[in-house]
């Protein structure tokens, strides 16, 4: 690899940005390292992100742009893959900034053949800012990808509730194509840890770079994970699919870490898509009736299922038999109709 000035190829995906682009641009023609490249990937945008981004390539040589059908985010980044000539990759979200230094502090601390990652400021619908650092380092490869599927909630194993993210990290373009590492295109949630876990399977580890330089935005409450989503059950379902592939075809141990971090994640799952029907219930979307009979038979279908693996696992160890214990008694609690309709009721009217 070129050491001293490698160029870094920054991957923005973009669907009608036009209210936060320019700022999202800015931030990387401003950066200190100057040997980058921004491809930009217009995704069938109906506003005018086009002509925002057409005007800024043709000021600056660096920035290209790529306009095609909308067809998601992982179709829109896998584009931007197949365009970007550089020995480094980065991906940036359309209503996100960089810091102007980071890529230069990415560049300076890079390692190769590891994950190069940065730590994140989150920008809050409230005002207020959340600062989101990379602590545990010297991690297992099973440590790292359990991190990948789910946030692992014991310190000395969490990189944080944002590492399953593939922003705020440097990719080794050499990796990406090597073992032919791309998005799911049937995916438009979760689909950064599915290449996330790809990658973990070829490097020694991560390196951390900077604890700060990528700024996110939760303020766009036009992003997908503010909306009602009719088909999220079947999201989730092809996320947890793909996850489970990506640790058989990368001949990774299921390890005691790993089964945790896919039970929490199963997990998470109910708790999404319980609050993505309190959401549609908002919105008029569904009735109410159905939420509370959708809520007992994914709480019933997913305790069915994590007993059974449980059970059949050879892999349980005590920390393991403890948390599905704990999940257990969860069960018990959450299944009755004088928790859940609180709960939700609560939800609906928060």
């Amino acid at each position: 690899m070129q050491r001293d000035n490698p160029l870094v190829s920054i991957v923005v995906p973009a669907y009608n940005a036009q209210n936060y682009i320019r700022k999202c641009i800015d931030s990387v023609l401003a950066q200190t390292y100057k040997n980058i490249e921004l491809v930009i990937v217009n995704d069938g945008s109906t506003d005018h992100t086009k002509a925002i981004c057409d005007l800024y390539a043709s000021i600056d040589e660096r920035v290209h742009v790529i306009h095609k059908k909308n067809a998601g985010v992982s179709a829109a980044r896998n584009s931007g893959i197949s365009k970007a000539k550089g020995i480094l990759v980065c991906f940036l979200d359309s209503d996100d900034w960089l810091s102007p230094d980071i890529i230069q502090k990415g560049v300076n601390k890079f390692r190769a053949d590891f994950l190069n990652v940065c730590g994140a400021i989150e920008f809050l619908p409230n005002g207020l800012t959340k600062h989101e650092c990379i602590i545990a380092q010297n991690l297992t490869r099973e440590e790292l990808v359990a991190n990948a599927i789910y946030r692992i909630p014991d310190d000395k194993y969490s990189l944080g509730t944002y590492f399953r993210a593939v922003w705020g990290k440097l990719f080794e373009k050499k990796i990406i194509d090597e073992y032919n590492i791309r998005f799911p295109e049937n995916l438009y949630m979760g689909e950064d840890a599915i290449f996330l876990i790809n990658y973990l399977a070829h490097v020694s580890g991560i390196n951390v770079v900077a604890n700060d330089g990528y700024n996110y935005n939760r303020m766009n409450e036009g992003s997908a994970t503010a909306k009602y989503h009719h088909d999220l059950y079947e999201q989730c379902e092809i996320q947890y699919g793909d996850i489970l592939e990506s640790i058989t075809e990368n001949v990774l141990n299921e390890s005691v870490i790993i089964s945790d971090s896919l039970v929490n994640f199963r997990w998470w799952m109910v708790t999404a898509l319980i609050d993505n029907s309190v959401k549609g219930i908002k919105n008029n979307k569904i009735p109410i009736k159905d939420l509370m009979k959708q809520s007992v038979q994914w709480i019933e279908k997913y305790r069915i299922e994590m007993k059974k693996s449980m059970v059949n696992s050879s892999n349980i160890g005590k920390r393991h038999q403890r948390l599905y214990e704990h999940r257990k008694d969860i069960n018990v609690i959450v299944l009755t109709k004088d928790y859940l309709l609180p709960q939700v009721m609560k939800k609906l009217f928060s």
